[in-house]
This record gives C-alpha cells, structure tokens and sequence, in this order.
C-alpha cells in the first residue's frame, strides 16, 4: 500500500489500484497522521485539529468510529494505538512525499518533480497541521524548482525557459531566486531591457511592500549585466539561433482567487499533453454561462506552460460576450499568425490559405492555443495548430462534437466548500470565517455559481460595514436576486441573456414555462404537460435546452435548471406569457403530480377512501402506476417536486389550499408504507398550514390524523395526542365512522408510545369493531397489528402471536402483501423474545422474501426486518450474518434520512449494536 499526498489525498493498494476513500471525517484524519511529525499524534490534539479546536461533546466516540473505519480500509496494522496517541505505520518510500525528499537529497529535482499532482494535501489545509505540512512540502517543491531550472540553464535551455519563468515570478513575485534566472534567461536570450526591467519591477515591489532592498546575488546579476559580463554567456541549445522565432506568452494572468476544480485541472493536464505522434490533442470545456470556463482554461493552461516551451497563443473568440459581435475567423487567424512572428507578410485574404500558412508556422512547434468563448466547431476548426506537438484548449457554451478526436469536459458549479472557499478569497477570509453559518447559505444562493460567487464577494467588499447576513437577507428574496447579483462591469442576468436570445422560439417558451414549475427538476411527462404538447415533442425541446446550457441532463429523461436560470426564466415569464396562461400551465403540472400520486394511493391501498380529498377528475390525469415497484421507483425520483409542488399549489388562485392539502391526503399510503415519514410530515404540514387554523373540513380532521400518526412514530406520542383529540372530536361530530376509527386506532398508537398500553389495546379493540362494522379490511389488519404489540408489551406472548395471526391470514386471503410482510416479521421477532430462534430466523426470512416480491426493498420494512434477523442470528452465535444484516439495515436506514451519519458510523463500530431509535420505537 501507498499514500499520496502530494495532489489530492490518494491510497493505492499493493498491486496499484486506488482505494475507495471512506467519508470526509476518516479521510481528514488520515491525512492529519499522514502530515504529523513521526505520523503520530495524542488523542487530545488529533481531536483539536480534527475539529478546529470546537469539538463536539460526542468527540471522543465519534474518534473511535472514524479510527475503525480507517482500519477496515488499511487493514489492521496499519493504524497502532497506545499510551492514548495513534501512530500511522508507514514507510518514507511509502508515501510520495517521502520519495520526493528522497529524490531531492539524491540531486535528482527532475524526476522529483514529477510526482507532484496539484497542491499537496489539497482540500485539507484547513486542518492545522495539514496546513503546516503541505507549506513545508511547498517549499521544498519551489527549490526543486529551483534546482532544475539552473540544470536547464547550464545546459543552454534559455529561451525555452523564459516563459515558465514568467509565470513563477508572477505567481511568487518576492522570490529573488526565480528572479535572479529569469534575468539570467532574458539576458541569454539578447533580451537584456527586459532582463533589466525584471530587476526594477522587482527592487520597486520589494520597496513598496516590504521596505527592503533586493539581495545581493540578483544585484549583483544586474551589475554584470549592466557591465555586459562576457562569463554570463553559455552556448545555447542548436536550434537557439539569430533567426530563432518569437517565443510567445500570451496567456491572461492567473487569477489569485481561482479555487477548486482540482479533479478537472489534473485531467485536463493530463488530455493536453496527450499521445504525440497521431494528432493534436484539442480539449473542449463547455458550461453555462457564469460557470468559470475561463476561469479554468487559464489556470489549466498555466499549470501545463513549461511542457510548450515554444509558447503559449490565446485568443478570446467573443461567441458570448455581451454587446460584442464574435471574432471573425480571418481577424483570428490574422492574430495568431502574428504573434507567430508573421508581421513581415501579408495575412492572405482567403481563409483557407491563411489556415494553412497557421499550420506551417506551427508545425514541428509544441504551442499551446487557449481558444476562449468559441462559437462552434466552423470557428475553432480553421485556427487549429499543424504537426503532432501541439495542444488547443477550447472554450464554449456548447459542447464541440464536430471536431474529430476532441476530448470534451463539461463544467458544472462548484462544490459547497469551494464556493464559501472562493467567496473568503474575494470578500476576505476572516469575514467569512467570522459568519460560517451565513456564508454557507450564500454560496447557496449563488447556486454555487463562480461569476455569482465572485459578484456578492465583490460587493461585501465594497460595502465593508455589511454583514455576509445583511447581503443573505437581501438574497433571500426571489424577486431582487438577480438584481442583487449585479455590478458595473458583469452581471449573472446579462450572462444567461446571451444564451437564451440565441435559442429557437418553442425552446424559448418551454424553458420560461420551466421557470415556473415547483421542484428540483422535471421529468419529460411534466415538461409535455406543463407546455401542453406530445412527450417526444417535449423531449426533443427539452434537449435543445441542454445543448444551449440553459438546462443540464444528470439522468436519461430528468431535466433542470439551476436556481438562477429559474429565476431568469420566471423572469422571461411574467414578461412574456399573461398571468392566466402561466397559471394554466402550472395548474396542469400540479395535477399530472395528483393523478400520479392518486395512482400510488390507490395500488398501494385498495380500500382507499382518500380520493374524495382530490380534485374532481383526477383520476384522469398523470400517469398509472400498476405494481409496488413503479411506486417506489416513482416517488424516489419524484419526491423533491412533490414536496415544491404542494407548497407551490397553497399559491394558486381559487382552491389552492385545498389542493395543497390534497398532496399529503392522496400520498399518505406510498410514502408511509415505505418508512418515509418526514417527507410525508412535510406534506401534511403543508397542506396544514395551507387550510388554516380556522378550517373545519373533514379535509383538515385527516391531516390533523395523519400528523398525530407520523409524529407518535417519528418518537414525539404526546405532541401527537392534541391532534388526534382535534380530528376525533370533528369525526363524532359530523358522525364520520370511517375518519373515527382511523383515527381511534392512531391514537392507540400514540398511547403506546407514551406507555398507556391497557389504554392502547382499548383504543384499537373499538377501532377494529368500527372497521368490521364497515367491511374494511386494511383497518382492521392495522387494528390486529396493534393489539399484537401491545399484548406483547404487558408480557401475552401468545395473545400477540394469535393475533398477528390472525392479521396474517386476513391480509393473505385479500392479496395484502405489505401489511402480511409487516405482521411476518412483527411475528419473527415475537419467536425471537421467547427464544424460539430457529422459528425466529425462518419468519424473518420469509419477511425479507415477501418485502421483494411486494417491492418493498429498500423501505423502512426491509431494514426492520433485517434488524431482526441480525439479532436472531447474533442470539444463535452466528456473528458473521449478523453483522452483515445490521450494516444493510443501517445503510437503507441511512439513505432514509432516518438516522444521521453519527448514529450510522456508531451502528457499523459497535462490535453488537443497539437497535437504532427509530426501530426501537416500532417494536
């Protein structure tokens, strides 16, 4: 095994392959011991530089966890502990920073040099020590540098060099050494003015900034210079000859404030330099506008400078820049052929010809040519260098399929810790740092967005008596964001104009009808409604948009806008469709949404009485779901819009509450059926707040049943009674039987919770009477359920078998198999407490079996019943399938949303868990 830490933290196994890295806190503390002096460090310190001197209370605990899951991935001999420190084993040839001195101790900077990938430690020098660690690597990093630039000066190599040095100086500006060669270069090169410009530039920062005079060896050079010292000439290299052509440096000055792409920057690296010898490797960045394309193109192309030692080209192609028409191809070609030193000839008028003169000059050259803001391939192709040696690197808002072999990245926003990380580096560090909380959710509101990042960092700085809150305030409202993003020189809003005055008018008008839809994305079926049109037509629209970067495809089907370009297009919107028609629009989506979910309710719950809470006709609308697994399928993907849209439709005109309400009447049983109840708390209290306290339907009784039973689930039994007290009391009073015996037996389940189990039994004894008088079924197997738990909690094991089988054959005998899988593994673990283990394990695995076929898997069921299975497994001393049940129950668990990541990383250590609270609860 070996470590890498001179890039991006890397763990390679003993035969080369990468390690999959496990989540953020274990891999910050491997690279903690990875930089520690000895790679060793106490309990008390890791646990401070772990957690920036705040740790939490539960510190201690959560260090063991990350320490076990750090040894499942090293193996156990990699990570020791005693005398309260841990030590990290490992070798110095182990870790390539451990060759890296070893190759510079043994004079070898060249190949020292290679190994570098990026930043030592990147992404992790916020840790203290980490942050030590990577500046001392740096350092030794620049006198490798060093070293090999004065081997490739004493071997002649000047001319080739004054261009990385150029970009070393501009990057480490008070660094007489780097300074000192690129005089010596300059000098070499018959370029002595500048070579002596390079001496006052740096006498006249060195003044200003630090009030001290440059050392002595780089006045000294400049002496000799002055005094045209005949030793400061060496022979140059062949080709270096009087007719040597001009070695250009055009790139634009790296941006200090450039931040993250870490990943992209290394492949895009690694794609220029390429395979020599068959063609020029062209790499192509497209993004949306505002994305950082530029940004990146720069910073990418500085860090692969030395490897095109005969220059750098770039030309800014203007295909989407604001107010400004896009460079003609004969004006480009006539720019690069003159910086190739062609201003003794006449650029030929035919663009073709003048493409050719282009690959003469830069045939048998290694060039790079930074092409930025392309319009298409037509503009790009003729500008494109000769010979194999040479790289282009492209920029455009659309991606670039018609140049063969083109390597394509598409450029999406910045992570969350890159985005508060660049606004620290525009607004300053400590102001961010001084308001975490706020400076998060701005990066939030910049969509994570590089040019909105840099427009709210910029004004922060202008306005210095502002608080990073002050501006989330102003933010935080739709309707001025865009303005709020807005300066002089650029603006979020100009930036999407560009893009979307180029699109067609039928993409033009469904991507500002997208604008007005509720929700994360959509989905083909919801766009064809929302536009009123056929789903292939939708379909073709929608990736029309795409290919504009005015929406992004992450999944086959699913289509979004980010925030921004949602407020853009509602903005296009209110513009140009009237009031009724956007209306209109939004209404049918709402309903496609309610006609599913009807579908859902209705497969998952035959006996359904809550259709009567939907709109008339909605059975009509959206689309039918036949089987569980569309369900589940159905309501993963479509979740978050669900959610958007219920609190969207409290907004519609006429009966808005009411629709809202109806989204978590006619969801109730997908979404309960499965274990996801916050989402379905988040529904109900929607449609709560939508109806309004002074509501008396029969619609706000169910909703106010329906929070009382999600909340005595959720572990809150007497917040969930004044509820169910408030929907009883209105069912008796409007004599709705069916509304009172659902709600008679929630209430059995809030009074188990809160330890009245006589009470319980009582509650559901009459519930189950009503739902016999009515004939339905799934009550009534809800109310056995009930009865059985409750038998089992005053000690009846017998009377909680019986009556779980009874429920069993009831729910069999009508095709019920989620409710029968329920009761199988309710029963399983009631073998499991009277210590019929083999029993025990049998029901469990029937349960699992029938969680499959009914498509349940993957819901709160299945990871109940392979809780139990685990247990029952663990009481017959097999510890091997225990452990693999528990770490399955926990993951479904997990991605649940029903424990927390803490509570997740403390299942998988404890060698026998407890069974998480929101198990323990149910049973």
């Amino acid at each position: 095994m070996w470590f890498g830490v001179l890039g991006p933290l890397q763990v390679h196994d003993d035969g080369g392959a990468p390690v999959a890295l496990p989540a953020a806190k274990p891999v910050r503390l491997l690279a903690i011991l990875l930089a520690a002096e000895r790679h060793e460090m106490s309990v008390d310190r890791l646990i401070e530089v772990l957690w920036s001197g705040r740790p939490p209370q539960s510190a201690r605990s959560n260090l063991q966890v990350y320490v076990h899951r750090l040894r499942r991935m090293l193996g156990d001999g990699r990570l020791a502990h005693g005398e309260g420190r841990y030590r990290l084993l490992v070798q110095p040839h182990e870790i390539d920073s451990g060759r890296f001195e070893a190759m510079i101790a043994g004079d070898e900077p060249r190949d020292a040099l290679v190994l570098w990938r990026g930043e030592a430690y990147a992404g992790m020098t916020d840790l203290e020590v980490v942050r030590e660690e990577a500046d001392r690597l740096a350092e030794l990093r620049l006198g490798a540098l060093e070293a090999r630039i004065d081997d490739d000066l004493a071997r002649g190599l000047h001319t080739r060099l004054v261009p990385e040095l150029r970009q070393l100086t501009t990057r480490h500006p008070l660094r007489e050494r780097f300074v000192e060669q690129q005089m010596l270069a300059l000098h070499r090169s018959g370029r002595v003015t500048e070579a002596l410009d390079t001496y006052r530039d740096l006498r006249s920062r060195l003044v200003d900034d630090v009030g001290v005079e440059p050392g002595q060896a780089v006045q000294e050079l400049q002496q000799r210079i002055l005094a045209e010292d005949p030793e400061l000439h060496l022979p140059t290299v062949p080709e270096q000859d009087g007719n040597a052509r001009p070695v250009p440096a055009e790139l634009p000055p790296a941006d200090n404030s450039f931040t993250g792409r870490t990943g992209d920057l290394d492949a895009i690296g690694k794609d220029l330099a390429g395979a020599r010898g068959r063609a020029v490797p062209i790499v192509a960045l497209a993004g949306a506008g505002g994305v950082g394309k530029s940004a990146l193109a720069v910073q990418a192309a500085h860090n692969v400078a030395s490897e095109f030692p005969d220059g750098q080209l770039y030309l800014n192609l203007r295909g989407a820049t604001p107010g400004e028409r896009p460079l003609g191809v004969w004006e480009a070609l006539d720019r690069l052929l003159r910086s190739l030193g062609d201003a003794d000839f006449e650029t030929p008028r035919d663009v073709a010809e003048a493409s050719t003169r282009l690959r003469t000059l830069t045939a048998g050259r290694r060039l790079l040519v930074v092409l930025d803001d392309a319009v298409d391939e037509t503009q790009v192709r003729a500008l494109l260098p000769g010979g194999t040696q040479s790289a282009a690197l492209v920029t455009s808002r659309t991606v670039l399929t018609g140049l063969d072999g083109t390597i394509s990245h598409q450029l999406g926003a910045l992570t969350q810790p890159d985005s508060v990380t660049l606004l620290a580096r525009v607004a300053g560090a400590a102001r961010i740092a001084a308001e975490p909380a706020a400076a998060d959710r701005l990066a939030e509101l910049c969509d994570c967005l590089p040019l909105a990042l840099r427009i709210a960092g910029g004004k922060l700085v202008r306005r210095p008596h502002w608080s990073v809150s002050d501006l989330v305030r102003r933010m935080s409202d739709e309707q001025r964001r865009l303005d709020e993003l807005e300066v002089p020189d650029r603006a979020v809003r100009t930036s999407f104009e560009v893009s979307y005055a180029d699109i067609q008018p039928k993409p033009a008008r469904l991507f500002r009808l997208l604008g007005l839809l509720p929700g994360p994305d959509a989905g083909v079926s919801v766009a064809a409604v929302l536009a009123d049109c056929t789903e292939r037509e939708a379909e073709v629209t929608l990736d029309q948009l795409v290919d504009a970067q005015l929406a992004e495809s992450r999944t086959p089907g699913r289509y979004r806008l980010h925030d921004l370009l949602r407020l853009f297009a509602r903005e296009e919107a209110e513009k140009s469709e009237p009031e009724e028609v956007r209306d209109e629009a939004v209404r049918r989506a709402l309903e496609w949404y309610l006609g599913t979910g009807l579908s859902a309710e209705l497969h998952q719950s035959p006996e359904s009485w809550r259709w009567q809470f939907a709109p008339p006709g909605l059975e009509n609308t959206g689309r039918r779901l036949t089987d569980d697994k569309e369900v589940g399928e159905w309501l993963s993907v479509e979740i978050g819009n669900l959610l958007a849209s219920a609190r969207r439709a409290a907004t519609m005109p006429d009966d808005g509450p009411h629709l809202a309400a109806a989204f978590a009447a006619v969801l109730f049983s997908p979404l309960n059926t499965r274990g996801r109840w916050y989402e379905l708390r988040a529904l109900v209290t929607a449609g709560l707040e939508a109806l309004g306290e002074d509501d008396e339907s029969d619609h706000r009784a169910l909703l106010e049943n329906d929070l009382g039973w999600i909340n005595a689930l959720l572990g809150s039994p007497a917040q969930a009674i004044p509820h169910l007290e408030r929907a009883l009391a209105h069912w008796r009073k409007v004599r709705g039987r069916r509304g009172e015996a659902t709600t008679l037996r929630v209430i059995a389940r809030a009074l188990a919770g809160v330890g009245r189990t006589g009470e319980s039994i009582e509650y559901a004894r009459s519930a189950l009477e009503i739902f016999r008088e009515l004939d339905v079924l799934e009550g009534q197997v809800d109310c056995l359920i009930a009865i059985g738990l409750q038998s089992a909690v005053q000690g009846d094991l017998a009377g909680a078998i019986a009556a779980h089988d009874e429920g069993i054959a009831l729910a069999e005998r009508h095709g019920d198999e989620w409710h029968a899988g329920v009761l199988v593994g309710n029963v399983a673990d009631l073998h499991r407490r009277s210590g019929d283990l083999d029993t025990a394990v049998a029901q469990f695995e029937r349960a699992l079996r029938m969680d499959h076929d009914s498509g349940n898997a993957g819901t709160y069921f299945e990871a109940e019943h392979l809780w139990g299975l685990g247990r029952a497994r663990h009481e017959q001393g097999d510890e091997k399938t225990a452990r693999t049940c528990w770490d399955k129950s926990a993951k479904i668990l997990r991605e649940l949303g029903l424990i927390g990541s803490e509570e997740f990383d403390l299942l998988l250590a404890e060698p026998v868990p407890d069974a998480p609270d929101v198990i323990a609860r149910q049973l």
